[in-house]
């Protein structure tokens, strides 16, 4: 029996968002995110998204989740076996389970599940806390604020944008899965407060890989805030990404990045690595920052001039990077192929270096 079934768009909007608060000025940042993070009805959401019954869900979590029962607010109890994912025990009944409801290769639903979960992890409350601060220092009564979420997951920050008045959300994604899990989660916003973009891809025609090249630049609207949560890491073109959102960023405009510094799997590249501090002498040389990972655009001549110049020699460091990348691959290529065997794919040495631009 497979259960990972996802609602049509008739269905009605998921409670957790039917009740989306708004809030008032006299709000407290400090409150908004307490409140955002103590609240488990996320897991709900989901659990209605994919169809599932309670008793279903809880297994699905136990084989792809178990670490959520961690939190004092979560709301299920797991089975015992899942208690320690490092035992014989655990290994034998996820494997029973996953077969039983054949869910198994259902990449989807795994990842639906899991970037909601990242987003209500103890490492968040910090970055929306900085993000809705930044907002709600910019936007003034009566004025329409247009936020970019790029590469947005499951976009805790254009739900944490909602909030407040006057705000719109353009959520830009690669995979169609989570696309159509947004159009669902966001359906009572659409299409006035909330737009979905669908990322387009350079050189194939499936999401599933994760070395992809995305085309970033069919983004052509002007923004007052862009978010770039964990997701310069996961291109392969962070210069190039990055310098065409602060292109498309109004003067004065807010950008927050969070940019974590490895090289990990096939998912957090080695030319994300090397261009990494190219990416933020970009930032504080045409931007202010207001705060740890926020910054704020700069208008005049000297910061242009700036991302004239990067944008001219970005292609002369996109090539050092490729060519950083290729050593990598064939220096350090079998620890990266022994992470993405745990992560159930297999892929080649070969199939890495050919990923890699010219």
């Amino acid at each position: 029996m497979n259960n990972l079934h996802t609602k049509s768009n008739t269905v009605a909007a998921p409670h957790r968002l039917d009740c989306h608060p708004s809030i008032s000025p006299s709000t407290s940042v400090a409150e908004i995110i307490t409140a955002y993070h103590l609240d488990q009805s996320w897991l709900h959401t989901v659990m209605d998204y994919l169809e599932m019954d309670e008793a279903t869900f809880v297994l699905f979590i136990a084989c792809y989740r178990p670490k959520l029962a961690e939190s004092p607010s979560f709301p299920f109890d797991l089975p015992t076996w899942c208690h320690d994912t490092s035992t014989e025990e655990y290994t034998r009944q996820r494997e029973e389970v996953c077969q039983t409801h054949g869910w198994f290769g259902n990449m989807a639903a795994h990842n639906i599940l899991h970037l909601e979960a990242i987003l209500h992890d103890g490492s968040k409350p910090t970055l929306h806390e900085q993000w809705m601060a930044a907002l709600k220092a910019k936007i003034k009564e009566g004025q329409e604020y247009h936020i970019l979420d790029y590469g947005c997951g499951a976009s805790s920050f254009g739900e944490l944008a909602l909030m407040l008045p006057g705000t719109r959300c353009t959520l830009a994604e690669v995979a169609p899965g989570m696309l159509d899990y947004l159009q669902w989660k966001f359906q009572s916003f659409l299409p006035e407060r909330v737009c979905l973009h669908q990322l387009s891809l350079q050189g194939t025609t499936t999401p599933d890989r994760y070395r992809v090249r995305v085309n970033h630049q069919s983004l052509q609207d002007r923004y007052d805030a862009i978010v770039l949560a964990d997701v310069l890491e996961h291109t392969m073109n962070p210069l190039a990404t990055l310098g065409h959102m602060l292109t498309h960023l109004k003067t004065g405009g807010i950008i927050l990045v969070s940019y974590p510094r490895e090289i990990e799997g096939d998912w957090h590249t080695p030319e994300a690595y090397y261009l990494r501090d190219w990416c933020y002498r970009l930032l504080y040389r045409s931007c202010t920052k207001i705060s740890p990972h926020i910054f704020q655009k700069q208008s005049g001549i000297k910061s242009s001039t700036i991302r004239s110049a990067i944008r001219l020699f970005s292609p002369i460091l996109q090539k050092r990077a490729n060519q950083f990348a290729i050593n990598y691959f064939q220096h350090h290529g079998e620890t990266l192929l022994y992470e993405v065997k745990r992560s159930g794919r297999i892929i080649s040495i070969e199939e890495l270096v050919a990923s890699v631009g010219k």
